[in-house]
């Protein structure tokens, strides 16, 4: 399967999704590498930080709402409904709501996400239900409670 989505510049953001969904279902059956998440709490702000080891092919879960990512070092080619592109840090971005990402670290890299958040530290499986989905399906349940609950 190739990640890097050859001719992804020609292809539609739902096609895009669709493949990275398939390359995704496809990396679930290869060994898996564990990385850890290490978090940071500090006066409305979240910070999830990854160490991703060079070589690791990965995809993301989907943000309920956009965030700040940080490419603090490392390269890494990334795979987004918007596209392939080459990532090299220090780097940093805004993530929009609903992306989700497949890469591959082409050097160690170090990643990191910043969120708003005034609540209680949590530990990070409770911080991922937060801000995170695991579907495009949650994600458009998700958005059709947020425009429910619109004044």
């Amino acid at each position: 399967m190739d990640l890097t989505v050859t001719g992804a510049k020609a292809l539609t953001p739902a096609e895009l999704r669709s493949k990275i969904v398939a390359w995704e279902n496809f990396a679930k059956k290869q060994p898996q590498v564990e990385i850890p998440v290490t978090q940071y709490f500090s006066h409305g702000v979240y910070l999830r930080q990854i160490n991703i080891p060079a070589g690791t092919i990965m995809t993301g879960k989907i943000h309920k709402h956009r965030a700040m990512s940080i490419v603090l070092s490392g390269v890494m080619e990334v795979v987004t409904d918007e596209g392939p592109r080459v990532v090299k840090g220090p780097f940093v971005f805004e993530s929009p709501a609903g992306v989700k990402r497949a890469g591959i670290a082409l050097t160690d890299c170090v990643w990191i996400t910043a969120h708003p958040y005034d609540g209680p530290e949590l530990d990070e499986a409770a911080m991922c239900d937060i801000y995170c989905v695991d579907t495009y399906e949650q994600l458009e349940t998700f958005q059709r409670a947020q425009l429910e609950h619109q004044p």
